[in-house]
Formats: structure tokens, sequence, C-alpha cells
């Protein structure tokens, strides 16, 4: 009996060990290791943009937001994506434990918290998110097919579905009585994104030029007759508040400087602006895509801009904001210019 007594005094001890080891329900260390252990697929305890992909379509049934209403795809990236994101304070696309259990930690210790999002982030959000929301939301509404949305159109489909159509006015910000695809995506951030600090301008188009030691070599090629073929090496030597000294160097088809050909130094003003823009009366589309050029494989913003006869694709970089990867105009069906990332190599903190 008394050693019956003593196994199950031991039994309860290591009970209580187990027990102390185990986070409180609904403490930071709890919600990180409930993450963790239904979304780290290969248990490495860090927890990639693919694996978050896969556990939130999984759970939806879907690969893709198909409905602007009630979309179960678009409520796993709600609940997911922007934590995520803002989470991920390196940028990097990679979870850790720590990035996560901190961002939990700053939430738990203040509830007025607003976890703040990079430029990647939004730029991520907008991408996976916002702008496919934005373009089925059009798509559902504009009759006429002509990219925007008029008051009657909002009004009739309000009606349709029963809703309130006191938001056009809120939406139309330029207040033409049309919706734009770029009004669109502005209220459904300024919507679904309120609990989160925002950058002060979504697109940094100088990005690449704020780090001292950022060097790149692009190609770019001009079908039209006479048209210019080079290759040409950016580096950036100095950092100002609102400017940065960089060198141009022209280079031959080997990627080396080229001779009688001395590089030059210029100056770079940074420039930021609310959204990319647009030409003539075309709004852009936008769409996350990942593309491979010579410099290699990159998680892009595409950019399009659809002139019926004319036609420009720019991708940009994601984790390099502002890093122009490739882009080629078409016109009346043919390649007029084409530009390609060869290098980039980030410069040291």
């Amino acid at each position: 009996m008394k050693r019956i007594l003593m196994c199950c005094f031991s039994l309860l001890a290591v009970g209580l060990v187990q027990a102390q080891d185990e986070p409180a329900e609904g403490s930071p260390e709890y919600y990180t290791n409930n993450y963790f252990r239904l979304i780290d697929d290969n248990k490495n305890d860090e927890v990639s943009y693919e694996e978050l992909k896969k556990y939130m379509k999984a759970e939806a049934g879907q690969d893709s937001i198909k409905s602007p209403d009630g979309d179960k795809y678009f409520e796993q990236l709600y609940l997911f994506l922007p934590d995520y994101v803002a989470a991920d304070t390196s940028d990097d696309c990679s979870l850790t434990k720590a990035e996560l259990l901190a961002f939990y930690q700053a939430r738990a210790a203040n509830k007025g918290y607003k976890p703040p999002l990079s430029v990647a982030d939004v730029n991520i959000i907008r991408a996976e998110m916002l702008d496919p929301l934005a373009l089925l939301s059009i798509k559902a509404i504009d009759t006429d097919i002509d990219g925007k949305i008029s008051k009657q159109e909002q009004e009739a489909y309000d009606k349709a579905k029963g809703n309130d159509s006191g938001m056009f006015e809120v939406v139309d910000t330029d207040k033409d009585e049309q919706l734009s695809f770029g009004e669109v995506v502005a209220f459904f951030q300024s919507a679904l994104l309120a609990a989160y600090e925002l950058p002060a301008d979504e697109y940094d188009f100088s990005s690449c030029y704020r780090k001292k030691g950022n060097t790149w070599v692009v190609h770019f090629e001009d079908h039209t007759p006479d048209g210019l073929t080079f290759n040409q090496q950016v580096e950036v030597l100095e950092v100002l508040e609102d400017r940065a000294k960089v060198e141009i160097t022209m280079l031959d088809k080997d990627l080396k400087p080229v001779e009688g050909k001395p590089a030059n130094r210029a100056e770079v003003k940074f420039e930021t602006q609310t959204g990319p823009k647009a030409k003539g009366k075309y709004e852009p589309v936008i769409a996350q895509e990942t593309i491979t050029v010579k410099a290699g494989e990159f998680e892009c913003r595409k950019v399009t801009v659809d002139e019926i006869i004319e036609k420009t694709t720019s991708w940009y970089s994601l984790a390099h904001p502002g890093l122009l990867v490739k882009s080629e105009h078409i016109a009346e069906g043919k390649i007029t210019y084409e530009y390609e990332l060869y290098r980039f190599t980030e410069g040291k903190d």
C-alpha cells in the first residue's frame, strides 16, 4: 500500500510540473503555441507565408476570393493576414515564435494597441485581400462594364440586395458620382485596417534608394526602329534626409563597365505617393505574382495599365518596395520595350 501511495504521489507531482509548464489559457504564450501547432506544418518553429496560405485555403475550402459578399477565403484572410504581416517585423514572410509572441504580448499589454504595418505589409494585404475584393465588387455592380461604379448602378445593386445606399457618398471621395478602383480599395483599406497603424505613405517608390550600398543592374531593350539596348548599374553612395546620391555605370554585354564611358554621379529625390499613377483615364489593375528574372525569384506587386491599343505591365518587388523587377510595354500587339533586373545586392546597415 505504501508503495502504491508513493507511486500516486509521484504521478501527481509529475502532473503538477507539466501543468505548470503549460501556459495559461488566453495568455500570449498560449495563443502563440496554438498558432504554431495549427499552422507550422514542418515544425521548424517558423510559419512561412506558404504555410499560412495552405492553412487558410484548407479552412475555407477554396484557394481564392470568389465573391464580394460572405466569401470564406476572404474571411480567413481577414482573420489571419494583417496580424501575420504585422507580427513579421523582419518583413521576410517567415514568422518566428519570438515575433508572434512579442506581437501578442504588445496587444495584451495595451487594449488600444494598433500594430504598425510597413509599406511591404500593406502591399501584401492589398495584393492578396483588398485589390481582389475591390475588383470583384466592381465587377458585381458595374453593369455597363466601364470599370467604375456609377451612382445609379450602386443604387440598383443595393435595392436588389436590400442594402443601405448611403455609403456611396463616403466612398466617392472626388465627388464625380463614380467609384473608381482606387476609391473602392481606399475605402476597404480604411474600414478593414482601422485597427492597425498604417505607414504614412502606402507606396514608396524610392525605397531602394534609401539604403547605402544597394546596387542593382538592369537591362533595357527597345524594340522600335533604331531603339537602344543597354545595361546599367546603379549604386547608392550616400543617403540624405530627402534624397540619395548614386553612381550610374553603363555596362557592356558581359556586364563590365564600358570602356571610355566613366560613371556618372546623380541625386535622386525621394518620392512617395498614395497609389500607382494611372495613365489618362485608365485605372491600374493590381495583382500579386511571383516572377523569375535573371536576378532571381521575386514576389512582386504587378501593376497593369491597359489603354486598349497600348498596355504597360510592371512588377515591383514586395520585399524592396519601389524596386522595379520587370516591365514591358506592348503597342498594337507587339512588345516595344522590355526592362529586366539582372542583379540586386542589398547594402549593409
